[in-house]
């Protein structure tokens, strides 16, 4: 060791447990209904949500989902347990968690768009009864456990954990399934409906 270079503290050494939390004692002050905390909590903690949330969204979308946090944040404070973890960690998920909403809101959106544009559904009986028995067919050549998952997912409406659930699988596992599944059906539609 070089007696020059400043000493690591060993990995035993104990770190301190509890370190003041003066987000944890603002949200405890949002909680009793205090706005001046959440104003004070707005200007600690706004970089924070901002970064969180810039990961899932940009621009206008960025801001409206920092907006819904920080609202969020007012109306469920009284949900965060310090004994649970730390307040900064609390915001980040809550944040998190609008964000992916945020998304999941706006491909609904994107999708139900399209689904009523002219341009992309057709009118025409024919054609959707050629698309009708294009998916059948594709879905057919499926491996079981792929079309349990696709039928549990887009018929059924659920989500990937609770497809998992349903189905008594790992999550891990049905997302791999859905992978492969979607790729399979991507390939067979490409053949069967190339325009």
């Amino acid at each position: 060791m070089n007696p020059l270079l400043p000493r690591r503290p060993s990995r035993t050494t104990p770190r301190p447990r509890h370190r003041p939390d003066a987000l944890a004692e603002l949200l405890r002050r949002i909680a009793d209904g205090d706005a001046g905390a959440c104003s004070h909590f707005v200007r600690r903690a706004a970089a924070m949500v901002r970064q969180t949330v810039r990961r899932y969204a940009a621009g206008a979308d960025c801001d409206d989902t920092c907006a819904d946090v920080l609202s969020a944040v007012w109306r469920r404070a009284h949900t965060f347990r310090p004994e649970r973890g730390r307040a900064a960690t609390w915001v980040r998920l809550l944040a998190r968690s609008r964000s992916i909403d945020a998304v999941r809101a706006r491909r609904a959106r994107r999708t139900e768009t399209l689904a009523t544009d002219p341009a992309t559904s057709s009118a025409d009986p024919a054609v959707r009864g050629e698309l009708r028995d294009a998916v059948r067919h594709a879905l057919a050549t499926l491996r079981p456990e792929e079309r349990a998952v696709v039928e549990h997912s887009v018929y059924g409406g659920l989500s990937q954990a609770e497809t998992a659930a349903a189905l008594a699988l790992p999550l891990g596992t049905v997302k791999t399934r859905t992978r492969r599944a979607h790729g399979r059906l991507r390939a067979m539609l490409r053949t069967h409906c190339p325009d």
